[in-house]
C-alpha cells in the first residue's frame, strides 16, 4: 500500500507539471469553431410580443456567442425564441460575453452588471473553457457557488437561475501538435 500512495504522488506531480501544456495544446488545438472569436452584433435584443419577459444568458461560451457569425445564431437568441413560442410573451435578451469565456471572468462580468433583479430567466453555462484548460475542480465549484449565492442575492425573487450542464468536448477538440 504505500509503494501505490507513492506512486499516487509522483503522478500527480507529474500531472501538475503538464497540465498547463496539455491545456495549451487542447485550446491551441480547438477547431475553428472554438476558435472562431465572436460576433460584432448587438448581444441583446427583442423578440415582441406581450407582457415581455427579460432573458439574461451568460458565461462562457454560450454567453459570449463563440462560433457563430451573429448573437441571434447564439444561445440567448434561440432561447428567447422558445420562450416567444411557449409562453406567447415578448423576449427582451441580452447575452454577456467576456473576454475570456472562464468562470472566473464570469463572475467578475456579472458583478459589473446593472439590473440583475430585471431579469425573469438567468442561463448560465459555465465550464468548457476550464475543462479545456485543466482549471482546478475545487477552485472552480468555489467560484461558482459564489457566483450562484451572489445571483440569489442580487435577483429577484421570481428569477429562475438555469445552470446548463458541461457538454462533453472530446469529440469536438484536436489535440495539438506536441501531445500528437
Amino acid at each position: 500500500m504505500p509503494r501505490e500512495t507513492f506512486r499516487l504522488r509522483v503522478l500527480r506531480a507529474c500531472l501538475a507539471l503538464v497540465r498547463p501544456l496539455i491545456a495549451l495544446n487542447y485550446v491551441a488545438g480547438a477547431p475553428t469553431r472554438l476558435s472562431a472569436g465572436v460576433p460584432d452584433d448587438a448581444s441583446y435584443g427583442l423578440i415582441e410580443g406581450p407582457r415581455l419577459v427579460h432573458l439574461l444568458v451568460l458565461g462562457g461560451l454560450s454567453g459570449s456567442s463563440v462560433g457563430v457569425r451573429s448573437h441571434e445564431l447564439g444561445v440567448a437568441h434561440q432561447f428567447a425564441k422558445g420562450l416567444v413560442r411557449s409562453t406567447g410573451r415578448g423576449v427582451e435578451w441580452e447575452s454577456v460575453a467576456s473576454s475570456r469565456p472562464r468562470l472566473a471572468a464570469t463572475v467578475a462580468s456579472v458583478r459589473g452588471l446593472d439590473g440583475l433583479g430585471s431579469f425573469d430567466f438567468i442561463v448560465l453555462s459555465p465550464g468548457v473553457m476550464d475543462v479545456l484548460s485543466f482549471a482546478s475542480l475545487r477552485l472552480w465549484s468555489k467560484e461558482l457557488e459564489h457566483l450562484l449565492a451572489f445571483l440569489a442575492e442580487k435577483t429577484s425573487p421570481r428569477a429562475l437561475v438555469v445552470v446548463t450542464g458541461i457538454p462533453d468536448v472530446s469529440d469536438y477538440v484536436q489535440v495539438g501538435p506536441m501531445l500528437s
